[in-house]
């Protein structure tokens, strides 16, 4: 809620193209639940219950690989788009019209999309497997 308007506008101010301004809020909101279901699922998987101190959990195991896993997959977000990116800018600056080259748009954001597809589904998965196993 607070992230998409900030990506709006900055993208109105900055004069950024449709494409970009699609792409950018597209990608974030993708994002958003990513990460969002990085951080339930593996809480599930690796809760921490005895720390008493609250600042003590993203140190943990379980905090460190969120932490690690949203790294990588921010990382192979930003890898598979900025092809298209990179091709599309480099048209414009060119003076030429800006164009959108079909096959890098399509493979990077098809690949971008399966990795988010697969960085939600995944981890709340595990985490709602690892909360069902959980004897109380």
């Amino acid at each position: 809620m607070v992230a998409l308007p900030l990506i709006v506008i900055t993208n109105v101010v900055l004069q950024a193209s449709a494409f970009i301004l699609a792409l950018t809020t597209v990608t974030m909101i993708g994002i958003t639940f990513a990460i969002t279901a990085l951080a339930l699922g593996l809480g599930a998987l690796f809760p921490n219950y005895d720390t008493e101190n609250v600042a003590e959990i993203p140190t943990s195991f379980g905090g460190l690989v969120f932490m690690m896993t949203a790294v990588i997959y921010l990382a192979g977000v930003v890898v598979l788009e900025a092809w298209p990116v990179y091709l599309f800018l480099q048209s414009r600056f060119q003076g030429g019209e800006a164009q959108v080259s079909v096959v890098p748009l399509v493979l990077g954001v098809s690949g971008a999309a399966l990795l988010t597809a697969f960085a939600t589904v995944v981890p709340l998965w595990a985490g709602v497997r690892r909360v069902r196993t959980v004897e109380v």
